[in-house]
């Protein structure tokens, strides 16, 4: 993909306007060990919610389990923190196939935004008790949701230009 190359390198830029250092990016890898059991449900409600909506739910009815494993795939990438070229590559290819299948792009940032505040209620639950953990838990989740807009847009960006 052409855009690789310059999406990854916009990354820097992306994570230094975000606010996103190598602590953050810590935290975000220390969470995947509570939020892993817990995604497939969160990511099955997540699907229930774009059931009510028209046009929107059918479109993924048929391919839910294959769509949830790659969306836990997805996160789990997200999450390890290195947003590296994998990462960009495999953003890419996701948002690129949601734009094929007719997906509008603000479509796919509503999607993010429900599922990013899904894990920061979950997350934030674990930590109860903690509640400077449970804010730099969610201020690490909102953040890197951010960026992986960020990386995604640029694929829907590349093909309206095209």
């Amino acid at each position: 993909m052409s855009l690789h190359r310059p999406v990854t390198s916009v990354i820097p830029k992306y994570r230094a306007f975000l606010g996103i250092d190598d602590q953050m990016l810590e935290t975000a890898r220390s969470l995947w060990s509570e939020l892993e059991p817990a995604l497939e449900p969160l990511l099955s409600e997540f699907h229930n919610k774009t059931d009510k909506v028209q046009g929107l739910g059918e479109r993924t009815a048929a391919r839910r389990p294959a769509l949830i494993r790659k969306q836990k795939a997805h996160i789990a990438l997200l999450l390890n923190g290195k947003l590296d070229g994998a990462y960009v590559a495999s953003t890419m290819r996701t948002a690129l196939a949601h734009r094929e299948e007719g997906l509008p792009l603000a479509w796919y940032i509503n999607s993010h935004v429900v599922i990013g505040e899904m894990i920061c209620k979950h997350v934030a639950a674990c930590h109860e008790g903690d509640p400077v953990r449970a804010r730099a838990a969610e201020d690490a989740i909102c953040k890197l949701v951010s960026l992986d807009i960020a990386v995604a847009s640029s694929a829907y960006e590349a093909v309206l230009l095209d």
